[in-house]
């Protein structure tokens, strides 16, 4: 496993078997109360993350860039995070800080829950 400063290169069922066995393999030296977002969609998505309180979403908290096959940390404030992949609101979905997830394009969002 490769890590960069924002995004580390993984296989998507590595990422999967890590998450499910110990997810602190990957939030090491992460802030808590970020989550974590594995893009599965076979281009880059530029994730614009907003807290849970704003209503409006004009000013990100966060603007990330997860190219295919890497994963990111993504933060902001609240019980959860509100995600626009491509900055497209209808496509909004919302992510648990300390939680995993594999992102495989609009509308499909993996939550990896340990069982």
């Amino acid at each position: 496993m490769k890590s960069l400063s924002s995004e580390a290169i993984i296989n998507v069922n590595d990422f999967y078997n890590i998450c499910m066995n110990d997810i602190g393999k990957l939030v090491s030296g992460v802030s808590k109360g970020s989550a974590i977002i594995f893009n599965d969609t076979g281009k880059p998505v530029d994730f614009y993350v907003y807290n849970s309180m704003d209503s409006m979403c004009w000013l990100p908290t966060q603007k990330i860039n997860i190219t295919h096959g890497n994963y990111g940390t993504i933060t902001a404030s609240g019980k959860y995070f509100k995600i626009h992949p491509d900055k497209n609101k209808i496509n909004e979905f919302l992510v648990v800080p300390n939680e995993a997830y594999i992102y495989k394009g609009p509308g499909v969002l993996v939550h990896i829950e340990k069982v």
